[in-house]
C-alpha cells in the first residue's frame, strides 16, 4: 500500500469515527425532555403550625414538576403518631385518579398514589397533590416527613412522562407544635385516636394498593404509559446498522 493510499485510509477512518461519535451523542441529547435536569419537588404547606390538643387541622402536599410533564406520583409520609392522628388523605387536583390510600396510625405511616387518565391531561407546574387532615392528641413538637431518598424509585416520587424516570430531587417536611393546655377533649384523646386508626385502614384500601402495585413499572414507579425509551432503542439500532453498511462500503 502506497503512502497516499494509507493517508486516504486513515482519513476515511477518522471521519467514520467522528460520524459515530456525533450520532451517539445526538441520541442522548435529542430527547424532547431531559428528565435528569428537572428539579421536581414535594413540600408540605404550611411547614409549621401550632394547634391545641383535640384540634383538627389540614396540611397540603404541594407538588412542583420543575417544568416536566408528569404522568404519576407516589407519596409516602411518616408522622409522630404519639402526638398526631391522621384522620384522612383528601385527593388533590393535579391527577384524575388517586388510588392505594393507606393510613396506619399505629405505625405513623401513610401513602397515596396519583395517575393521569390520558396523555392530554399530563400535569406540569405546581399544584396540590393531596391534603392531610390531622388531629392533635398530645403536646409537643410533631414531625411529618416524606419517606424520600434521592435516586430511590420505591419511595416518594414524581414520574416524568417522556423518560419514565423518577425526577423528584427534593422534599420539604413539616413540624407542628401541639400546645400542652389540657381540656375536656384531650383527657381521652389517645383512646379515641386508636379507634380512628382501625376504621381508616379497611379491606377496600388494601385491595386498591394491590391493584396499584400490579400496575407499577420500572421498579415501583407509577405507570407512565410512555413509549419513548423503546423508540430511542429502535432508532439507535437502525443508526448502528446504517453505520455498519457505511463501513462495509468504504472498506469492502
Amino acid at each position: 500500500m502506497t503512502k497516499s493510499s494509507r493517508l486516504q485510509l486513515h482519513t476515511k477512518v477518522f471521519y467514520c469515527r467522528l460520524l459515530c461519535l456525533f450520532v451517539i451523542g445526538s441520541l442522548f441529547t435529542a430527547s424532547p425532555k431531559n428528565a435528569l435536569a428537572a428539579t421536581a419537588s414535594f413540600a408540605l404547606s404550611p411547614t409549621t403550625k401550632t394547634a391545641a390538643i383535640g384540634e383538627t387541622f389540614t396540611v397540603d402536599v404541594v407538588a412542583n414538576t420543575g417544568g416536566s410533564e408528569v404522568s404519576g406520583a407516589d407519596m409516602y409520609i411518616t408522622f409522630d403518631s404519639n402526638k398526631l392522628t391522621l384522620l384522612d388523605i383528601q385527593n388533590g387536583t393535579i391527577f384524575e385518579q388517586y388510588v392505594g390510600k393507606e393510613i396506619n396510625n399505629a405505625t405513623g405511616k401513610a401513602s397515596i398514589s396519583g395517575l393521569v387518565g390520558f396523555e392530554s391531561t399530563l400535569f406540569s407546574g405546581s399544584g396540590t397533590y393531596a391534603t392531610l387532615q390531622f388531629k392533635a392528641i398530645d403536646s409537643g413538637a410533631a414531625a411529618v416527613n416524606f419517606d424520600f431518598t434521592a435516586g430511590n424509585s420505591r419511595d416518594t416520587n414524581l414520574v416524568d412522562f417522556n423518560s419514565g424516570l423518577d425526577i423528584l430531587t427534593s422534599v420539604t417536611n413539616g413540624t407542628y407544635t401541639i400546645s400542652g393546655v389540657a381540656n375536656q377533649t384531650s383527657s381521652s384523646g389517645n383512646t379515641s385516636t386508636t379507634t380512628t386508626t382501625t376504621t381508616t385502614s379497611n379491606n377496600n384500601s388494601t385491595s386498591t394498593t394491590q391493584q396499584t402495585q400490579q400496575q407499577t413499572s420500572k421498579g415501583g414507579l407509577p405507570v407512565s404509559a410512555t413509549p419513548t425509551p423503546t423508540i430511542v432503542v429502535g432508532i439507535a439500532g437502525l443508526v448502528f446498522i446504517w453505520i455498519s453498511l457505511l463501513f462495509h462500503r468504504i472498506f469492502g
